[in-house]
């Protein structure tokens, strides 16, 4: 048998054991005569010194009064287990790989494998079809003495049942990675996982893995949906990776990576492609903590990427809004999301906490029945970043941050986008607006920060904030900020000749700032405040003008700034970014300049700087030509806007020179730099 190999590539003589275990088919209508029957058989084969006992019975159980069975009047009349949780217990531990479950009728089958009392895995199939086969894989290669049965008691039959002697088997043998493929002509869901031995299907693999576990997925097209089976936990997640060197080339076809209620997830490299009816990757909780990267969701119904803190028509405020934290969306491509279907194409939504979506692109949309946005943040987001993703030929909104409900009979508390950064994202020839804020039902928006972004040939607007009709003040807007951007010639739209650059249009809009921007718009207006009887807006040291502003090149395209152009030195500090587009520090010369990048000559130096996050200290490295002094200088949002001698550096060779600095350096602390040249 294939189990009995998987053992023993794991270094351990076993001897497997298949075929039927224990039936109870305990309830057989014979006209109006109902009969019990029981039938355990014993096992056989089992290794030396293992024996297995079943601690149940069937019975006929009637209420007093009626008449007992086998009568033709059969009501009150049922059938049951003595005692309520039947098990099957084993004289010493086992290696459990695999059991098969007959359920004769509609109601759900839990197994539960024990060890010394304690619950090692569980399994529950619902499955509303009548005699229904279920192939059980959660216990793959785990260590049980005892398996408990739950089921309606109108019949289940456990066969096909694959276990080893467990004697000397460290749970350590067979350690994660673990392999998935399924163009291996000896790959088996009954092997040990190994990459000789790999597993064929990617279900299997989520049957089985625990907290800690990884499985690498080789090339190949396996059958959608999968479902995510277990959590991971702080010290050990669980990672779902194509095969190093094969990135989305593992494709799932057909069907939904599904996450519902798991946690300490990470999903890394695969393709989703061809769901009809459904998404690439579904993440729904409660839960937290999951990295969604490098992957590639194409022609799908729903979204390419969703996560929902809470599903569709539920009330994310039980939860305070914060049902999923700790997300990372990273590096992921979606294309033809929402075709045909609903929702957006990556969906952040209904309770979701502490977010980063980031280098992701989102691309070639199509025609969804409602939705189609690109990146939607909605109905309860909060401490979020938005920042490096491109978003093109999209059908509606490229980034649209939508703080309501459209349904706000399900939810008691307003919806609330609160505390996001929109950064450093280059969206263009969408066919409505680049970047949206709004709220489609009750809820509000505060503390946004959009800065560094690019929009251009757009359908609408570049960037817009928007009240969308609503009438109500318990729709606020207020504490946004919109910082060195830059726009250029959209409203090229046909059907919407009354968009144009940077636009407010909210009645009830709070402490709005728009500065810094460019808004070269030859077509319409660069900047609009299109609720002038509201006077929270501040618009001061933008640029907009209908001629090119002194970037390179429009054409091909490329928004840096020449030399001349009037946008050098015209901007506020007030609020500005330290970094530019590029990650050129802020100001270079006299004062801040306009727009997403900051004039930094071609000959001058550049900064590369490596820390990760809650480093003790950054690498610094300097790439300049063999000036003879130059200042290495610090700044950080505590320092306000002051910049700090890091370094003072006479007669640099040539480059590359590289410092250290080792001051601490903290989340509120985080520290930018640049070089400032003394003398040439």
């Amino acid at each position: 048998m294939q189990a009995a190999n998987a053992a023993a590539a794991l270094g351990f003589a076993a001897t497997s054991h298949a075929g039927p275990v224990v039936t109870c088919e305990n309830f057989n209508e014979l006209g109006n005569v109902y009969q019990a029957t029981l039938n355990n058989t014993a096992l056989t084969g089992l290794p030396t010194g293992i024996s297995a006992n079943f601690n149940w019975h069937c019975q006929l159980l009637w209420s007093p009064g009626v008449n007992p069975p086998n009568s033709t009047a059969t009501n009150n009349v049922e059938v049951g287990w003595t005692p309520a949780t039947p098990a099957v217990t084993f004289s010493k531990p086992i290696v459990l790989w695999s059991i098969e479950a007959f359920k004769k009728w509609s109601n759900p089958l839990t197994l539960t494998g024990r060890r010394n009392g304690l619950q090692v895995w569980a399994y529950t199939n619902s499955d509303t079809a009548n005699n229904a086969w279920v192939m059980v894989t959660r216990g793959a290669g785990k260590i049980i003495d005892e398996l408990d049965v739950s089921c309606d008691p109108w019949g289940v039959k456990l066969t096909d049942f694959h276990f080893s002697d467990a004697s000397g088997f460290s749970p350590f043998t067979n350690v994660s990675p673990y392999y998935v493929d399924g163009n291996n002509a000896l790959a088996s869901d009954y092997n040990a996982g190994t990459e000789a031995q790999p597993w064929k299907t990617i279900q299997w693999a989520a049957n089985a893995l625990q907290a800690g576990d990884t499985v690498y997925i080789k090339a190949g097209i396996y059958a959608g949906p999968v479902t995510a089976v277990n959590s991971g936990n702080a010290q050990g997640w669980i990672t779902y990776s194509a095969y190093p060197g094969q990135e989305q080339q593992a494709v799932i076809n057909g069907g939904t990576f599904q996450v519902f209620q798991k946690s300490y997830i990470r999903i890394t490299g695969l393709k989703i492609q061809h769901v009809v009816g459904g998404g690439g990757i579904y993440v729904v909780g409660p839960g937290g903590n999951y990295v969604i990267s490098g992957n590639y969701a194409y022609d799908t119904s729903e979204s390419g990427i969703a996560v929902w803190g809470v599903p569709w028509q539920s009330d994310p405020g039980i939860y305070d809004f914060k049902a999923i934290t700790n997300v990372i969306v990273a590096n992921n491509t979606i294309e033809m999301a929402c075709n045909g279907g609903y929702n957006e194409q990556l969906d952040i939504a209904n309770g979701v906490d502490g977010f980063d979506l980031r280098n992701n692109i989102l691309k070639n949309g199509t025609n969804a029945i409602n939705g189609g946005e690109g990146i939607d943040c909605k109905a309860g987001a909060s401490n979020g970043k938005i920042r490096g993703n491109q978003l093109f030929n999209l059908r509606r909104y490229a980034i649209y941050l939508e703080a309501g409900a459209c349904e706000p009979a399900y939810y008691a508390t307003p919806g609330l986008l609160t505390n996001i950064e929109v950064c450093d994202n280059v969206i263009h020839n969408n066919d409505s607006h680049g970047l949206g804020l709004t709220s489609e039902g009750l809820g509000n928006i505060d503390g946004i920060k959009i800065y560094n972004n690019i929009c251009y040939s757009n359908g609408a607007d570049g960037i817009l904030l928007y009240d969308y009709g609503y009438t109500s003040a318990e729709n606020y807007a207020r504490n946004i900020t919109i910082i060195n951007n830059t726009t250029y010639n959209n409203n090229t739209s046909t059907n919407m000749p009354w968009y144009g650059g940077i636009a407010t249009d909210h009645k009830y809009a709070q402490n709005v700032v728009v500065r810094n921007n460019i808004a070269y718009e030859p077509l319409h207006y660069a900047f609009a405040i299109k609720q002038p009887s509201n006077p929270a807006t501040v618009m001061d040291h933008n640029l907009g003008t209908t001629t090119n502003p002194g970037f390179v090149n429009v054409a091909k395209p490329d928004f840096h700034l020449k030399s001349t152009s009037s946008a050098i030195n015209g901007g506020s500090p007030t609020g500005a970014p330290l970094l530019d587009f590029d990650g050129s520090a802020r100001p270079y010369g006299a004062a801040f300049d306009l727009g997403a990048f900051e004039y930094v000559p071609a000959s001058a130096s550049r900064l590369t700087i490596q820390c990760g996050p809650g480093s003790s200290h950054a690498n610094v490295t300097l790439q300049a030509g063999p000036e003879s002094h130059y200042q290495v200088e610090w700044t950080s949002a505590l320092s306000n806007g002051t910049w700090n001698l890091l370094q003072d550096i006479l007669s640099l060779p040539y480059s590359p020179f590289t410092l250290t600095d080792a001051s601490p350096m903290t989340n509120a602390s985080q520290r930018f730099y640049r070089a400032v040249l003394l003398t040439p």
